[in-house]
């Protein structure tokens, strides 16, 4: 059991000096080693805790190799403007207070981050000033400014910068319920595992090491969702609202992945403008169906690694960019053969695809300087 002192500083002269220190409302308490969120060897000798989290918005970074140490306050100059002491099993303990905490715990076996527990000050009925590396009040930060790449608190950073924009990673819905905030549990699976999600093919991708895409089927998806997210509730704790485990919530979660996760696709609208340039021309006495145009369009797109429009759309579209690009007009009478009869389809007369795939717009084709955009014809918009 811990023996609070913060609120009875006669039972301990330190808890005076400790608060005259922190300049926080923090609470300290004298406890065990084993109390201690950041580790530290086994002893029995009491040792003063001061409890970091709400409401006092303390947290503590404990580092214990000096370039680790020297790389911490070249990212973050404000390091050295807070209160600074020796950890009891060596480096430094960096502390800070900030009221909107929306950082996670991060405890390895060198750094140690702690922004909820027990962290360990001193020995108890040691001598303080021993212990005190760096006699200043403790800073008030926005947590989410600060900058590190160590591998293992990156990840506690991160959370809070995300928080900080779409806010807490744990939303409470009652006095007994808590939810994940998918804005940033999905983004931060994404990220991690390398899924993408095509949107245009409906696909979600995995990205290996090579660089290139592999296919990831629902299944797999759901998966590897399970398995990150357990691997991230046993970090959390009692914190982790652990019904979010549930399988009918994953399906929801993957969902929300394909918002975050979605591959960026080119403006389809300017990609379907270059194909035509590319790959049609003025050709008097010829003609192309709009089947024949997106049986070219889509093996174009692939290629190219384009934006490119669904059929339904694609179809809408292409009349008035060769419109505007050509000035000729979509007709509903090409003629095809199907089945041993000519059949009428739509297309477009005066149109052949290039051999070459010189862009149209050369030298060579005059004529097309000559006419204007069809979407400045009077009869654009009257009906076939």
């Amino acid at each position: 059991m811990n023996d609070p002192i913060f609120h009875n500083p006669d039972a301990d002269p330190s808890a005076v000096q400790l608060y005259d220190f922190y300049g926080t409302p923090a609470e300290l308490v004298v406890g065990s080693t084993e109390d201690a969120m950041i580790p530290l060897p086994a002893s029995p000798r009491p040792v003063i805790l001061a409890h970091c989290g709400s409401p006092s918005g303390l947290c503590a970074l404990a580092i214990l190799e000096q370039p680790e140490i020297d790389a911490f306050i070249a990212a973050n100059p404000v390091a050295t403007k807070t209160f600074i002491t020796l950890g009891l099993n060596g480096g430094l303990v960096f502390w800070f207070q900030c009221k909107n905490n929306h950082l996670l715990n991060a405890i390895t076996s060198t750094v140690s981050f702690c922004a909820d527990g027990l962290v360990p000050y001193a020995w108890k009925n040691e001598d303080l000033d021993n212990r005190v590396y760096c006699t200043q009040q403790v800073a008030e930060i926005k947590l989410d400014t600060l900058k590190w790449d160590h591998p293992d608190i990156k990840h506690a950073f991160r959370i809070g910068r995300m928080a900080a924009v779409y806010g807490p990673l744990f939303r409470r819905l009652g006095p007994r319920k808590s939810v994940l905030n998918e804005a940033i549990i999905c983004r931060m699976f994404s990220a991690d595992a390398g899924v993408l999600y095509d949107a245009q093919a409906r696909q979600f991708f995995k990205k290996v090491t090579s660089g290139e895409l592999e296919y990831l089927s629902q299944e797999a998806l759901l998966a590897s969702f399970a398995g990150w997210l357990e691997r991230f509730a046993v970090n959390q704790g009692t914190n982790f609202p652990f019904r979010e485990l549930r399988l009918t919530r994953l399906k929801s979660l993957a969902e929300y992945v394909k918002m975050v996760a979605v591959i960026p696709q080119p403006n389809p609208h300017q990609s379907l403008t270059e194909f035509v340039k590319t790959s049609l021309c003025i050709q008097p006495g010829a003609d192309v169906t709009t089947q024949e145009i997106y049986a070219n369009y889509v093996p174009y797109a692939e290629q190219h690694k384009i934006g490119r429009y669904l059929r339904c759309k694609f179809e809408r579209q292409l009349p008035k960019v060769i419109g505007d690009i050509f000035g000729v007009m979509r007709r509903n009478d090409i003629r095809r053969p199907k089945e041993n009869r000519l059949t009428s389809r739509r297309g477009f007369r005066g149109l052949a695809f290039r051999p070459d795939g010189t862009d149209c717009n050369d030298a060579s084709d005059d004529s097309i300087s000559k006419m204007p955009p069809l979407s400045q014809s009077p009869i654009w918009n009257q009906k076939l």
